[in-house]
C-alpha cells in the first residue's frame, strides 16, 4: 500500500518556484523514507541524518582542508547545513553550533599523522532552540612541509622563520669565523614541498704550507704574522721579533692597507684593525680590499630561486 503524501507550503516572500519544488522534493521524500515507501533514501552511508518535520537534514559530511603558504593550521567556518540532496538549509530555520559557537571561525593544526579532528556540534531549531540532532565534524587539516633542512657543507649553520611549512625561509651563517659567498643567500620551502634556492658556501682564510710551525714551539703569548689579504698589505707598528718572523709580540697593532685603486668597505674597517692579546688576534683576516667605488664593496653571484 502506497502513501499519497500532499504538501501545500504557504507562500515565501523572496523564493522563486524552483526553489519551493526543490524543498518539496526533499520534505516529501523523507517522509516516503520515514514511512516505508519504496522510493530511494537519499541517506549517504556513514553521514548521520535525522527527519524533523519531514524535512531531512543531513550532517555535513569530513571535510580536507589544506593550509595556505606561511601558515601552519587552517582557518575553519562553521559548514552551512543541508538536507539529503545537498540542498542549502536557511539559518533562520536550523543552526549548527560547535563548541566555537554558530558564529565564531575557528583555527585547527596540521593533523597528526593524517588523522582527522573530531568534536561534536549541535543541530537547533533557529525559533525554538531545541537541539534535534547532533553532528560529528570532522575535518583533516593538510600543512605542506618539506622537512627539516639539512645544509650540504658542515661549515654552515641554517636558521629557518617558519621552520619547515611551505614559504620557510632559511638564511645561513658560517662557523669559525668563515664569511658567506653569498650573503644574502637563502632556500625557500616550496608549494611542492621542496628546498629551493641554492646554498652558499663559506670561504676562510688558509695558512700555507710555508708557514706551517709547532705550536710547541711558539714563543709564550705572541701572535701569529697574519698572511697579508688581496690587493692590501698588513702593517704593523712594530717589526716582528728578530727571533721569529712568523710572530708579533702581545700589545702589537696591525692594520690592513689596501694597494693603490682598492679601499675597505665602510662595515669592515673596524674589523681591518688587529690587536694581539694572549697570543690572539681580536679579528679575523677576511677579503678587506675592493675595488675603489664598488657600492656593496663585495660582488655577490646571481642567485637562482626555484
Amino acid at each position: 500500500m502506497y502513501l499519497n503524501l500532499v504538501y501545500r507550503q504557504k507562500p515565501h516572500h523572496g523564493r522563486n518556484r524552483a526553489q519551493h519544488r526543490q524543498r518539496h522534493m526533499d520534505w516529501t521524500s523523507a517522509a516516503i523514507a520515514t514511512t516505508g515507501g519504496n522510493r530511494r533514501s537519499f541517506h549517504e552511508p556513514g553521514v548521520k541524518s535525522t527527519v524533523v518535520n519531514g524535512l531531512c537534514i543531513k550532517c555535513p559530511a569530513e571535510k580536507t582542508a589544506i593550509a595556505r603558504k606561511g601558515l601552519d593550521g587552517v582557518l575553519i567556518e562553521p559548514p552551512m547545513l543541508t538536507t539529503c540532496r545537498n540542498q542549502p538549509i536557511s539559518r533562520d530555520l536550523y543552526e549548527l553550533e560547535t563548541l566555537f559557537g554558530n558564529k565564531f571561525n575557528f583555527v585547527l593544526p596540521h593533523s597528526a599523522g593524517g588523522v582527522p579532528y573530531s568534536f561534536l556540534a549541535r543541530v537547533v531549531n533557529a525559533r525554538s532552540g531545541k537541539v534535534v540532532q547532533t553532528c560529528d565534524l570532522r575535518y583533516k587539516v593538510i600543512v605542506k612541509q618539506c622537512g627539516r633542512y639539512h645544509p650540504k657543507s658542515k661549515d654552515l649553520k641554517v636558521a629557518c622563520d617558519l621552520g619547515q611549512i611551505w614559504g620557510s625561509k632559511c638564511t645561513f651563517h658560517c662557523r669559525n669565523g668563515g664569511y658567506l659567498s653569498a650573503p644574502g643567500a637563502f632556500v625557500e620551502c616550496s608549494e611542492e614541498q621542496t628546498w629551493e634556492g641554492e646554498e652558499p658556501y663559506c670561504s676562510y682564510n688558509e695558512v700555507s704550507d710555508d708557514y706551517a710551525y709547532d705550536t710547541d714551539t711558539q714563543l709564550g703569548s705572541d701572535c701569529t704574522y697574519q698572511i697579508p689579504p688581496n690587493n692590501g698589505r698588513f702593517a704593523c707598528e712594530i717589526k716582528p721579533t728578530s727571533g721569529n718572523d712568523l710572530y708579533v709580540p702581545t700589545g702589537t697593532v696591525c692594520r690592513i692597507k689596501c694597494n693603490d685603486h682598492f679601499e675597505i668597505p665602510p662595515h669592515l674597517r673596524s674589523a681591518s684593525v688587529f690587536e694581539c692579546h694572549e697570543g690572539r688576534w681580536n679579528s679575523t683576516m677576511r677579503h678587506f680590499c675592493h675595488k675603489a667605488g664598488s657600492s656593496s664593496g663585495m660582488q655577490l653571484p646571481k642567485r637562482r630561486y626555484g
